[in-house]
């Protein structure tokens, strides 16, 4: 974990080019405010007021950076981690992952001062944490995730009961198999300033291995299907797969919402690096 950390340390979590309102932290806000101290610099957001560059420190690095100054404001970022059984699929790859991924996103969001809400969806509806800030609590959550088995089906429904009051981002770590999708897509389009499903799968399920006469039986569920594996029903499978993946992405699309595709074989800070939100 300490190798990990080190990794993303100098990670940030930034709104692409959206207004942001809240209390005291490290985000420029709406309003220009009063106080225009120089705080320091960040590196240029694509979609960034290109007035705000330091053209002075483009002269001297050929990189881009905004000012920033002590009129900031700070994010309540919300982290949904599913937990439902289908997550355990191929050992313990596929949850370490979104796990870690999970944890990641928190650890950026309470290290820059904002604040963070914590919710799992499995077979039961956990509340971790609810718009908490500080870094201590990170590694209370770390322990609180160990103890954590994926079981279950996950009630997303139950979950977006719980997002009350104002939320400027939001982050879902899951598979996004069920009938629940479309509808928590739709909720989160309209609840939150931004938000970001990170569709977290292992390799096997995207393009399966499996040969001969197999009984499958559903995670969530315990429904028993019998097939043969043959060669054109793998390619079915692998074409409906791209069809779903594709699904996923374009109705985030057409809601301004971000999508990222995690294949949990890769390594952890690669992923996390390249989800919409984070940024060097």
């Amino acid at each position: 974990m300490e190798d990990f950390l080190r990794e993303i340390g100098r990670l940030r979590l930034a709104l692409p080019a959206a207004v942001i309102k809240g209390g005291t932290g490290v985000h420029r806000g709406a309003a220009a405010g009063h106080s225009q101290e120089f705080y320091g610099h960040h590196g240029y957001i694509p979609g960034e007021d290109i007035r705000k560059i330091d053209w002075k420190a483009y002269a001297r690095t050929e990189q881009l950076f905004v000012k920033e100054f002590t009129e900031e404001k700070q994010m309540h970022v919300r982290i949904i981690l599913d937990a439902s059984a289908s997550m355990g699929f191929g050992g313990r790859c596929k949850w370490e992952a979104a796990k870690l991924i999970s944890l990641g996103l928190s650890h950026i969001a309470l290290k820059q001062g904002d604040r963070l809400s914590f919710v799992l969806a499995g077979q039961k509806m956990e509340v971790l944490k609810q718009e908490k800030a500080g870094i201590e609590g990170f590694f209370e959550l770390v322990c609180l995730l160990k103890e954590i088995r994926p079981e279950g089906a996950s009630d997303f429904e139950r979950i977006m009961e719980t997002m009350t009051g104002s939320t400027t981002m939001t982050y879902v770590i899951s598979d996004f198999f069920g009938e629940w999708v479309e509808k928590t897509v739709d909720f989160l389009g309209k609840d939150t300033q931004y938000s970001v499903l990170v569709h977290t799968l292992a390799q096997e399920e995207i393009s399966p291995s499996i040969e001969g006469d197999l009984k499958l039986i559903d995670m969530e569920t315990g429904a028993v299907r019998r097939i043969r594996a043959t060669q054109q029903l793998k390619e079915k499978y692998r074409r409906r797969m791209r069809e779903f993946m594709s699904r996923i992405k374009y109705m985030c699309m057409d809601r301004g919402m971000g999508y990222f595709m995690a294949e949990c074989e890769e390594p952890p800070v690669k992923l996390i690096k390249s989800i919409p939100g984070v940024y060097a």
